[in-house]
């Protein structure tokens, strides 16, 4: 999972807005599936703070009407497309 890897799983039209050039992988891609204790995956857990203190009034009302629900956003569907997959692999798994 992750940038580099299959992807945020994210929207990727927004991320590549960004120039982030992300290109999700709609399949599990064999060639990751040797994870071994102590390899990181830097998308699976995702926590977020805006250090909102330092910036002006109009900065601070920025992050609060754009980023905090933009974030929510992108976090839904990463893990809503990390349960797609997961199923869809499991159905191809247990098919005759």
């Amino acid at each position: 999972m992750g940038s580099g890897r299959g992807g945020a799983y994210t929207y990727d039209w927004i991320e590549n807005l960004l120039g982030l050039n992300m290109h999700s992988a709609e399949t599990i891609l064999p060639q990751y599936q040797g994870i071994k204790v102590g390899d990181e995956l830097p998308k699976l857990i995702s926590r977020n703070r805006i250090a909102a203190s330092p910036l002006g009034p109009v900065s601070r009302l920025f992050y609060l009407v754009f980023m905090e629900p933009g974030s929510l956003i992108m976090e839904r569907k990463m893990l809503r497309g990390i349960k797609q997959r997961a199923e869809r692999t499991e159905q191809r798994s247990s098919s005759p």
